[in-house]
């Protein structure tokens, strides 16, 4: 009875390892835009935003954000604050580049807390294309890296593009 009781346990805990072997062996998910409409009872605060979680390496978040004021990108730094640029404390400078291409010094606008960056027009514009014609893209702030994937941006960008905001001002 009692060999009988061990060859079990010992069938549970290799089915149990060779779940944890298959689990560690398999290919991670990867990061996908994320959107997210924000409605209200009042249509002048209709938004909508696209997301691009962070890594478990980098902690930057990508958003662009859409309200009745026009699109923004922004980059959430979740565990650090931006490093001002000694000519500019509202500034902090970002290395931005498409997969083999040269890399693009940008400085995005350092907003209070110092872990969200707004990026110019210019620089979101830019941003905004180099994903929509599928390229691959890195931004690096400071030694922190994260990399930007078209994947399925182009179709949710157009989806926040039909989302109904009201512009005119209140």
């Amino acid at each position: 009875m009692g060999i009988i009781l061990i060859k079990r346990q010992r069938k549970r805990l290799l089915a149990i390892f060779s779940f944890f072997i298959c689990a560690g062996c398999s290919s991670p998910v990867p990061r996908q835009w994320e959107l997210y409409e924000i409605s209200s009872t009042c249509p002048s605060f209709y938004a909508g935003k696209l997301v691009l979680k962070p890594d478990s390496d980098s902690r930057i978040e990508i958003e662009v954000s859409r309200n009745r004021f026009g699109t923004e990108v922004y980059l959430n730094l979740l565990f650090s604050k931006a490093i001002p640029c000694n000519d500019n404390p509202h500034q902090t400078e970002v290395y931005f580049t498409i997969e083999g291409q040269e890399t693009r010094k940008i400085f995005p606008f350092i907003l209070e807390g110092s872990q969200r960056l707004v990026l110019s027009k210019e620089d979101g514009e830019y941003l905004i294309q180099t994903l929509l014609e599928g390229n691959f893209s890195t931004i690096q702030i400071g030694r922190t890296i994260t990399s930007l994937t078209p994947l399925s941006f182009d179709s949710l960008y157009e989806q926040l593009l039909t989302i109904l905001i009201e512009t005119e001002n209140l």
